[in-house]
């Protein structure tokens, strides 16, 4: 249950590094989780997903030819609103009112993006937020919120088509914890 206005929605893997060992192009390496949440409110009313900056921690090993991409998609079963603040940063406000999406003219839709892009080199743990003014969009649920799908990917992509991954230090444990936060907010329906 969400009892407030606005929350903080995070996500903890033990480990999402996609796997790069001896031998495997770094083309083919991704991660992906699927999960699924059933959002319930106290009080009629719609939760917003994603419309402030994703931070992302994370462990990795990736050399200087090399580029981590993270992404985090959300999707709301049943009809939902997505918003692009495709309108410069003054224009998109921080805390976006159903009037404001609904003058917007937002389109039905049930799918929102936020992505970092991290490059190379890094070598352990590593914290990095989103800019807010570029997520692909924000999602709006219905009327009683309901079922959140959220998918998870991590991709490495190398700048150099013969780059192969190596056989990386070992952690120390608890250091390849991974977390997703984003926003969840919740508006009157």
């Amino acid at each position: 249950m969400i009892g407030g206005n606005s929350a903080s929605f995070i996500q903890e893997f033990d480990t999402f590094n996609p796997y790069y060992g001896p031998g495997v192009p770094i083309s083919s390496t991704t991660a992906i989780c699927i999960a699924y949440y059933n959002i319930t409110l106290d009080e009629p009313g719609r939760v917003m997903v994603n419309d402030k900056a994703m931070q992302v921690m994370g462990y990795t090993q990736i050399d200087k030819n090399a580029t981590l991409t993270v992404q985090a998609q959300y999707n709301w079963h049943g009809a939902g609103v997505a918003v692009s603040p495709s309108l410069p940063a003054p224009y998109f406000p921080s805390r976006p009112s159903i009037a404001w999406i609904r003058e917007l003219g937002a389109e039905n839709s049930t799918q929102a993006v936020n992505g970092i892009s991290i490059p190379g080199p890094v070598y352990g743990r590593f914290v990095r937020e989103s800019n807010p003014n570029v997520s692909d969009n924000v999602i709006l649920s219905d009327c009683g919120a309901g079922i959140l799908q959220v998918t998870y990917r991590t991709k490495i992509r190398a700048t150099e088509d013969s780059s192969i991954g190596v056989l990386p230090v070992d952690p120390q444990p608890g250091e390849e914890l991974w977390r997703f936060i984003t926003s969840l907010d919740v508006y009157k329906c």
